[in-house]
């Protein structure tokens, strides 16, 4: 394994695929049909419509999968093992990712936090993902005439355990190919990269929280940027009624705080507190904060 255990870019799959993975749209089956389980996603526009077939997938025996939706936080891991591959990075650790995910290049993380991401890994190993986007691609104007079928492992690596001293084993996956969603986002150029600096503010120790809504803003700033999503909407709403608004995806909400109006202002804060370092870094021009009597309830950026 190299020494060199961070990167100083961190990538973003910014599809519509992976957008309706997490919220819930596509969720795991566990059926052996191949046309069984799998779910259409609406990829144009009401001029030009067209879809993508989706199916997200795991082995019959895992039956406790089975009808779950992908995290935000399983969102951030592949991101964040994509950037580790991107980087050449071929066999990672827990730590590794933890440190790619915070964009902290000395963090240290307790063996409670590894675990999670041990965990999180284990389960996005063993999923398969298939994706039919032949319309999209006609939509596009891209060849058809290659794949427009994108299957395989969501997230291929393959789990090791390597001895260290004393006795001690240290937990290594090799990452074995480029994931068939990080494929697919490749193909249609949905990748979003930001440097790792944007996600740290000098002199503020970074909870898990505040990676959250650092890595949520960057994503959906990011998205805005890339001409090629046509994203005309620069507002980041806080809540909505149906979870979508950001603080939802992101698991925040009277059924989690015991104070939600002291815990929004909090996070509304965190959000200021980020935007004010990007704009600072000259990654964003500006921002707004969105009012209503008094009440926060999002941000518009000025890109």
């Amino acid at each position: 394994m190299k020494t060199k255990e961070v990167v100083m870019t961190e990538f973003f799959n910014t599809t519509k695929v992976i957008n309706e993975l997490t919220k819930g749209t596509v969720r795991i089956a566990g059926n052996s049909d191949p046309r069984s389980g799998g779910v259409y996603i609406p990829v144009g526009t009401s001029i030009k419509p067209a879809q993508v077939w989706v199916k997200l997938s795991c082995k019959p025996d895992d039956k406790e999968l089975i009808g779950q939706a992908l995290t935000f936080f399983d969102r951030d891991i592949m991101d964040s093992i994509f950037s580790l591959y991107h980087d050449e990075e071929e066999d990672v650790t827990p730590a590794m990712v933890v440190r790619s995910y915070s964009g902290d290049f000395k963090k240290t993380s307790s063996k409670e936090y590894q675990k999670k991401v041990e965990d999180t890994m284990d389960k996005l190993a063993c999923l398969t993902l298939r994706i039919e986007c032949e319309e999209q691609f006609e939509l596009m104007g891209m060849s058809t005439r290659n794949n427009c079928v994108f299957e395989g492992p969501l997230l291929p690596l393959k789990k090791k355990v390597s001895a260290e001293m004393e006795g001690h084993e240290k937990i290594v996956y090799h990452i074995c190919g480029t994931s068939v969603l990080y494929q697919y986002a490749l193909k249609l150029k949905h990748i979003g990269s930001v440097t790792a600096d944007l996600m740290n503010i000098s002199g503020k120790r970074t909870s898990q929280e505040d990676t959250m809504i650092a890595r949520y803003l960057l994503r959906r700033i990011s998205t805005m940027k890339n001409k090629r999503n046509c994203v005309n909407n620069k507002r980041i709403v806080y809540e909505r009624r149906s979870d979508e608004g950001m603080f939802g995806v992101l698991g925040f909400g009277k059924k989690t705080s015991k104070n939600w109006k002291t815990k929004k202002s909090k996070l509304h804060k965190t959000v200021v507190l980020y935007l004010e370092h990007f704009k600072e870094m000259g990654y964003i021009s500006g921002y707004v904060v969105l009012k209503k009597k008094n009440f926060n309830y999002g941000v518009e950026i000025e890109v």
